[in-house]
């Protein structure tokens, strides 16, 4: 019982885990493509961003965010929906990652 309440925590914890600031008032409609991959190449594109369940990665050239999946478990709908607000623009607290890569975007020559 006790770690089913601990594993309950982690879930409501994830979904609060994105911020409640609204994304850039520009920022783009993105198409969204969700995939699984193998494990190892899932990890190696997404632990840079911290992540070792899954990551959202924004091309904002060809308006699409792909959301990386791990093939070796079910895809959690908490962190679907969490990769999902990323694609939306939305950091995480405290963050301006996203808001700062948009910006970057919109100012190259």
């Amino acid at each position: 019982m006790k770690l089913r309440l601990a594993c309950l925590a982690l879930l409501a914890g994830c979904t609060t885990m994105i911020s409640s600031s609204p994304p850039p008032s520009d920022w783009p409609e993105l198409q969204v493509v969700a995939i699984l991959a193998p494990v190892d190449e899932m990890l190696s594109v997404c632990r840079k961003y911290g992540s070792e369940v899954a990551c959202a990665l924004i091309d904002f050239d060809r308006r699409r965010c792909t959301i990386v999946f791990r093939d070796d478990r079910p895809v959690d709908k908490f962190v679907s929906a969490h990769e999902r607000e990323h694609c939306r623009g939305k950091d995480h607290p405290g963050e301006d990652t996203l808001r700062r890569a948009w910006e970057a975007w919109k100012a190259r020559p």
